[in-house]
């Protein structure tokens, strides 16, 4: 797979190797604060003294409109995106701060991906990625001598714990990214005991690693599905991988769902409320189109998690951040007695069961307001189809109203607007072979049939299997067409 542009292919393999990669999460982002000399701009604080500004106009463009003026102001941090009175993109960034953005600075992720299309071993991957600083990347890889190996590649500044969490001092130089971690000592493994390697977003290291890489990373909830999986497979077939790429076990639900339940005295629910709970109680933690369960575990979820936090992390004059979906789960699980179940905005002193159990009546009643009666508009697929969006937005290009599998957090990570951009298996051999599907058509005319050819196999989990032409005038009985891209003559 490759994107408009790309001199090659970026997700893919040759004849000697195969290689894919999530995105790495680690932060490369910093925010400064800046501390202007005068309303010109033009000098700004930094280590005592004050140093110049550059300016510079960008002109926009705007078919059958004006063109815009763009005045951007540049620290040695990096830009300031906006100024006082312009809109900002984020409401939690004050207007006049810089952004320090690790993908802004000079790089070569071209000649990265050119090598990486023509990489024969391991040390010729490495080789290719020596040049790819970001964004960063989990690197998979694989090739036909039985190696696998992964790696979480890019170029990540050197600061200490939670540098960068929160806006710097931008007149003061200890906040300046100066050094980057050594290339050689980013997380990486290669041919582990284990026998397998994985990536979903998740943190790339256990506490044990020196450097500070971040903060915000996916739940471990999807990768821990993925290796529990392949732990347990044997002989792995073609038909294992894909049956793995479309599992929609959800690992937080199997893990909360018997606690939230065992609170629940069914004989004090109503008839409707009890046919809810029985829903649940036969479930098996699979997010299937067809099933009602994972809407109303979903529903319930979000209930409880915004009585438990919303009265102490929501105030008048600002918010915090609510904890993780992991740390209120321990919570629950594992310190039911904790003063955070308590709501702070009544005078009696609420219990966890208290919560669970108003949270569960609050979910009845709003599917029910949502969705009608219980029964069949509660399944998944039709209370939260899928939309596949045009990339340009353009109404009545996409597909809408798709019945799919799958949540957020399990490893088909399907939800209502968003799912897999690209399934790939490769079987690695004298006789390379490969299978994929994205969520698309192998036309980019809406007028044709193939424009949206794939999706409905995307929507059921099948797989097409990939034609791997090893040069230009090999030709093969699939192939209905062509398209030559010539130079200028």
């Amino acid at each position: 797979i490759t994107s408009p542009g790309a001199p090659g292919v970026i997700i893919g393999f040759n004849k000697n190797i195969a290689w894919g990669f999530t995105n790495a999460n680690s932060d490369v982002l910093d925010w400064f604060e800046i501390t202007f000399k005068d309303d010109s701009k033009r000098e700004y604080l930094h280590g005592g003294e004050w140093r110049e500004t550059s300016i510079r106009i960008e002109e926009i463009k705007v078919r059958n409109g004006s063109t815009v003026i763009d005045t951007v102001v540049y620290t040695h941090h990096g830009p300031i995106p906006y100024q006082k009175g312009q809109k900002p993109f984020d409401e939690q960034i004050p207007p006049g701060a810089a952004m320090r953005w690790m993908t802004l600075d000079p790089s070569n992720e071209g000649l990265a991906i050119g090598k990486l299309n023509r990489a024969k071993n391991h040390d010729e991957f490495i080789e290719a990625l020596s040049y790819y600083d970001g964004p960063a990347q989990n690197f998979t890889y694989a090739d036909i001598h039985g190696n696998i190996a992964i790696r979480h590649n890019g170029k990540f500044p050197l600061r200490w714990r939670n540098q960068g969490k929160y806006i710097s001092d931008g007149s003061d130089a200890a906040y300046d990214w100066q050094e980057f971690i050594p290339p050689d000592q980013v997380p990486q493994a290669k041919n582990p005991a284990r026998g397998f390697l994985s990536s979903a977003n998740q943190h790339p290291t256990d506490p044990s690693y020196p450097y500070y890489l971040g903060w915000s990373y996916g739940d471990y909830e999807r990768g821990a599905r993925i290796n529990e999986r392949l732990a347990q497979m044997q002989n792995i077939s073609v038909q294992d991988m894909i049956d793995l790429q479309n599992d929609v076990v959800n690992i937080h639900a199997r893990n909360l769902l018997p606690a939230l339940l065992g609170h629940v005295l069914p004989d004090s629910l109503s008839p409707d409320e009890r046919r809810v709970y029985d829903e649940l109680k036969d479930w098996d933690y699979s997010y299937r189109s067809e099933l009602m369960a994972p809407r109303i575990f979903d529903y319930w979820w979000f209930y409880l998690n915004r009585s438990i936090w919303e009265d102490d992390m929501n105030r008048e004059n600002a918010s915090l951040r609510w904890p993780s979906r992991t740390v209120t789960t321990d919570l629950i699980l594992n310190d039911p007695g904790n003063r955070f179940f308590d709501d702070r905005n009544t005078e009696e002193v609420e219990a966890l069961a208290d919560l669970i159990i108003q949270s569960f009546r609050t979910a009845c009643s709003e599917l029910r307001g949502d969705y009608g009666e219980f029964g069949d508009g509660w399944a998944l697929g039709k209370s939260r189809p899928t939309s596949l969006r045009h990339l340009g937005r353009i109404p009545g290009l996409g597909r809408s109203g798709l019945e799919a599998n799958g949540s957020f957090n399990t490893i088909n990570a399907t939800t209502r607007t968003h799912g897999p951009s690209w399934r790939m298996i490769i079987e690695l051999g004298p006789q390379v072979k490969a299978w994929g599907i994205y969520p698309g058509g192998q036309s980019g005319n809406p007028g044709s049939k193939f424009y949206d050819n794939m999706v409905d196999g995307w929507v059921d989990g099948r797989m097409a299997e990939l034609l791997f032409l090893q040069s230009s005038g090999e030709t093969n009985p699939r192939l209905i067409g062509a398209t030559v891209l010539r130079g200028k003559e």
